[in-house]
């Protein structure tokens, strides 16, 4: 099966770092993984570091592919 997962950030008003306030979407995704399972598990987080990239937002906890273990 193959994991899938859209959506669109931010998802309501926002407020960065520098104080500007977003209060329209700025970025859309759609994350196709072929082969690899349910979206919640492998898609979802994918299109979290993108969005977390896009905004330049350090993530609370290292994702497993970015660990340098394994």
């Amino acid at each position: 099966s193959h994991a899938w997962f859209g959506g669109y950030a931010p998802a309501g008003p926002y407020t960065l770092a520098n104080g500007t306030i977003i209060d329209t979407p700025q970025i859309a995704v759609a994350v196709i993984a072929e082969n690899s399972g349910e979206g919640s598990a492998v898609a979802a987080p994918i299109f979290r570091r993108i969005v977390e990239l896009y905004y330049n937002i350090t993530p609370l906890t290292p994702y497993p592919w970015e660990s340098g273990s394994g």
